[in-house]
Formats: C-alpha cells, structure tokens, sequence
C-alpha cells in the first residue's frame, strides 16, 4: 500500500496562492512564486503567520477549487492503478481553518476537487472515498500511516517523513520540487512524479 499526502504534494496551489496574494494585498516575490516562497515571505512580514495562516483558509477552501493536480501526479496514479498497487490518501487537514471570516470545510472541499480531478472514478485512477483520510493534528495524521500499514509514503513535508513517531517500516518518500530540502540519509528525495513512480514502482 502507498499512502500519499494531499496539500502541496497531490494538489498544487502556486497560481491559486499567487493569485489570492494579490486579491488580498498581500506581497508575491515574483511573477512565478510558488506557495512556499510566498508563504516564506510573509512569515517575515509584520504579521507573521497570521496572513500565512489567512491566505492559507482562502487557498484550501474556495481556493481549491482551482488549485491544480502537482505535474506528473496523474502518471503515477494512473500507473498505479494498472500496477494493482493500493494508494491511499492521509492529510493532516481539520474541518476548519483557524483563520478565515468565513466557514468552510475544507474537508468537503478537498473530496470535491478529489472528485472533480478523477480520483473516485473507475476510468479514472479508481480509488475509493474509503481511501482517503483526515487527520486533525500531525500525531494523528502518522498514527494514520501506522495503523493502516502504509509500506511507503510521499510528503512534502520532511518534518512528518523524519518525526521521531514515524514508523520504522514505512519508506520514507519526500517530494521537493525545489530540491531544496535538508533531509536525512534515510528518506528518499525526489523532485518530480516520474521520478517517485519509478522508486516505488519500476519491475
């Protein structure tokens, strides 16, 4: 079984963000920032976090909408599915943003953008709704992983790939697309899709 993280991994926000930053007057670095880059130069704005965390509620709720499938996650899926291999989908996302006038639950958000890219459809990559799982904290997200005995797992996150809870038996696959990442010896970097298909699934 191969688990896959959602935000920033499957799911690619860098127009969305670019285009909600500017919405909302907020600095972009550049014609081509990506969300990361972004949300990095607003971290050291004079708000800090809070307009990361305020773009970040716009981005994964009406935002989402619009966000695009990461380039060349829809081969890996697609070969998956040929290859009889089982993915499943653990995202550390809770119903609500913390920040945000606005209530949406950013969970209904992410199955409709699942639904609206393919993901359930049986001429599609053919998961199940089953397949897909929220976690409401980071803990609970890697007990997840744990509990459903996922033999490898993608994220772009090192800090989940590396947490001291992370299981032992599980491959640890980082997607950087930046190739900027300070990961340890024992995780897996890549930074595309086809790069990631062939390590988990070349015969």
């Amino acid at each position: 079984m191969i688990g896959v993280d959602l935000d920033n991994t499957l799911v690619e926000y860098d127009v969305v963000a670019r285009t909600l930053a500017s919405e909302l007057g907020l600095p972009v670095p550049s014609d081509e920032a990506t969300a990361k880059e972004i949300r990095d130069a607003l971290r050291l704005g004079p708000s800090g976090d809070l307009a990361w965390q305020q773009l970040q509620a716009r981005m994964y709720g009406d935002g989402m909408a619009t966000a695009n499938m990461a380039a060349g996650a829809a081969g890996f899926l697609s070969r998956c599915k040929r290859a009889g291999a089982r993915v499943v989908i653990v995202s550390h996302k809770t119903r609500y943003a913390h920040q945000g006038a606005r209530k949406v639950d950013l969970r209904i958000a992410a199955l409709d953008w699942l639904h609206g890219n393919g993901f359930f459809d049986q001429n599609g990559f053919g998961l199940q709704t089953s397949d897909v799982h929220f976690a409401d904290t980071r803990a609970v997200k890697i007990e997840t992983i744990r509990n459903l005995g996922c033999g490898s797992f993608v994220d772009d996150l090192v800090e989940v790939l590396e947490d001291p809870s992370f299981p032992e038996a599980t491959v640890r696959v980082l997607y950087d697309p930046s190739g900027r990442s300070q990961a340890s010896a024992g995780t897996n970097v890549f930074r595309t899709w086809s790069q990631i298909s062939e390590f988990l699934l070349a015969e």
